[in-house]
């Protein structure tokens, strides 16, 4: 009986101190099992490119929230391969990108959400156009432009070489020189694309009244004859009309005729003949405008006299060698055939210019002069000449 409760007892001993064992053990392996690391790093991405940038290159750099991690890296849809930071990528085409990484710790835990970055790539050149400017040519020392891009951007206005300084549309300018001038703009995108060639514009400013140059012929002027005056520069053509430029004779009635208008010079066209041997007087006024709209400053006037205009030497002499002293008057004699005279005209004897205005233009007429004093007596004929009126 002692022997059984020995045996009892080792047994219940025995079965105590394999529960404590048991007991110890599972306290043990509990305890392994809590500092095994199941947990995965976060990985952060510190630096990047802009999200729209026209450079093909891009620079990233990252972090883990565990150190000694090591990173894998994915550009677009390529594979994850092994990596360090920073990581640079060069040559990427223009489009949107996406750049990934993760990180993965000592223990071989990797970031199941790897941080990513998506941006854009623009290296096409901005386009701009100028939507309102001046004209070709104009008075104005004042200029205003419009321009214009289709994409957002930025702008730079230069006038002439003066260099480009930031500018908005509209821009305009004042106290402009005469002359040439050409405005330029360039336009930046969000990207930071300027256009290669500019977009510009080129003027020209003319501030100086035109004036007459030159006229036709001033004397022996045929009746068939068009008047003309020349311009210091192009006029406006429809500002050259028969109300601008006018003729009139020497009793101020006005001639009728057309006025064209070529090159730089107008023509005036009598409806028909002039008369012979009168003095008319052309008249173009300061209505007249150049093609850039300045008007003459002063009316440009000037006369003229038709063929038909008789001159001679007065006489000093009388035929017996002396002196005159009582010349009466001239007589002045003309007819259509040599020699062959009509009803002589008597003239003053204070003047040596007689107009005949009586004469046909395609005629050709002989004309002579005579003297004569106070009783009568009369010169003989003077030499005769001859003239085709024209």
């Amino acid at each position: 009986m002692v022997n059984l409760l020995k045996s009892i007892t080792v047994y219940i001993l025995l079965l105590a101190f394999l529960l404590i064992i048991a007991n110890c053990g599972g306290e043990s392996a509990e305890k392994i099992k809590d500092t095994t690391d199941t947990t995965p790093p976060d990985t952060s991405i510190t630096s990047q490119p802009l999200n729209l940038t026209n450079s093909t290159s891009a620079d990233f750099s990252f972090t883990s929230t565990e150190d000694g991690s090591t990173f894998e890296c994915q550009m677009d849809n390529g594979s994850y391969t092994s990596c360090t930071s920073p990581k640079s990528y060069t040559g990427l085409t223009e489009s949107s990108h996406s750049f990934s990484v993760k990180a993965i710790d000592s223990s071989g835990n990797a970031d199941s959400t790897p941080a990513s970055y998506t941006w854009a790539i623009d290296t096409t050149a901005v386009e701009i156009s100028i939507t309102s400017q001046p004209l070709k040519l104009t008075t104005s020392t004042s200029a205003d432009f419009s321009f214009t891009s289709p994409e957002t951007a930025t702008f730079e206005c230069q006038m002439d070489s003066g260099g480009y300084t930031s500018c908005t549309s509209p821009k305009s300018y004042t106290g402009l020189t005469e002359g040439s001038h050409t405005f330029y703009v360039k336009a930046t995108d969000s990207a930071g694309n300027t256009n290669s060639t500019p977009a510009s514009y080129t003027w020209t400013i003319d501030t100086t009244p035109p004036t007459v140059s030159s006229t036709s012929s001033l004397t022996g002027v045929t009746l068939s004859t068009s008047i003309t005056a020349t311009f210091s520069e192009t006029m406006d053509s429809s500002t050259i009309t028969t109300t601008t430029f006018t003729l009139k004779d020497s009793d101020n009635n006005a001639v009728t005729g057309i006025v064209t208008y070529s090159g730089t010079t107008a023509t005036w066209t009598p409806s028909s003949n002039l008369t012979s041997g009168t003095t008319y007087t052309a008249t173009i006024t300061t209505s007249v405008k150049d093609v850039a709209g300045n008007k003459m400053a002063s009316d440009k006037t000037w006369s003229f006299t038709t063929l038909g205009i008789l001159t001679w030497d007065a006489p000093t002499k009388n035929l017996d060698g002396t002196d005159l002293k009582d010349l009466a008057g001239y007589k002045v004699y003309y007819g259509t055939s040599s020699g062959s005279y009509t009803t002589p005209i008597e003239v003053g004897k204070d003047v040596t210019t007689y107009a005949v205005k009586t004469l046909s233009a395609g005629t050709t007429y002989y004309f002579t002069v005579t003297a004569y004093n106070t009783i009568g007596n009369e010169s003989d004929y003077a030499t005769e000449v001859s003239k085709t009126i024209q």
